[in-house]
């Protein structure tokens, strides 16, 4: 059994339901989450070259995708609580620009720093309580010019299960409502740069996704030329008008 850390007595516990976890995982395989999230990613402004660190990697299932698209120089780092996960994804997936490594996020550090920081419905898995050193972390690996990328349950929709279909939840699940990881963000030297509500399996939105890069002082203000100002009132105007015909 994997040995509890300091910072998380109920670690342990955690690595040992994962480790049963990923027994699913190898069955689900890529699912229509894994596709629209990475299709996201890539927009937000993920490039082939770059190196990333992704958190909550189980065995490497959307690993695979970041590597089909990083592996003209870029590189990928899973990270996982479970050895059994990184087991799994080591020996599927490891090769030179793509290594596994076993921890809690606790503990974690690296001497390298990432263009991109990948969380996919992990931050709710993660206790509260430990999220400002979690972002303190992520923050000390993050390039200046990187982005963090996280997506979560909707909390509504969260609850919603919680109430009705319990059975789905996993060891820790927690409701994240954007005002529980304003401040781990923001005191960390990173800014909100994008929050979107948005629908994956359900009608209702069921997923909030999160870009966040670190806080830029703004030294210089580059006005936009008046032309621009004028010709993008203009094509609003003539499409508001041709809205109300």
């Amino acid at each position: 059994m994997t040995q509890p850390s300091p910072e998380n007595p109920n670690s342990a516990a955690v690595a040992d339901f994962y480790d049963e976890f990923a027994k699913k995982q190898v069955r689900t395989g890529l699912n229509l989450r894994h596709y629209l999230l990475f299709d996201h990613i890539k927009k937000s402004g993920l490039k082939r070259n770059h190196d990333i660190l992704e958190i909550g990697c189980g065995i490497g299932t959307f690993t695979k995708l970041l590597l089909g698209y990083v592996k003209k120089g870029g590189s990928v780092l899973g990270v996982d609580i479970s050895k059994t996960n990184v087991s799994i994804a080591t020996k599927e997936l490891g090769s030179a620009n793509a290594s596994f490594v076993v921890s809690d996020m606790t503990d974690f550090k690296v001497e390298k720093k990432f263009d991109y920081i990948v969380m996919l419905d992990v931050l709710e898995h993660i206790p509260i309580e430990q999220h400002q050193q979690l972002f303190k972390i992520f923050r000390a690996h993050l390039k200046d010019n990187g982005t963090i990328f996280i997506n979560i349950p909707h909390h509504d929709y969260l609850e919603y299960v919680r109430k009705n279909e319990p059975e789905l939840l996993q060891i820790i699940d927690q409701s994240l409502s954007t005002d529980l990881i304003l401040d781990s963000i923001y005191s960390n030297d990173l800014q909100i740069v994008s929050l979107n509500s948005h629908s994956i399996f359900n009608d209702e939105c069921d997923y909030q996704r999160i870009v966040i890069q670190p806080k830029k002082t703004i030294t210089r203000v580059n006005l936009i030329p008046q032309w621009r100002i004028i010709f993008r009132k203009s094509m609003l105007r003539v499409m508001a008008l041709w809205g109300n015909l």
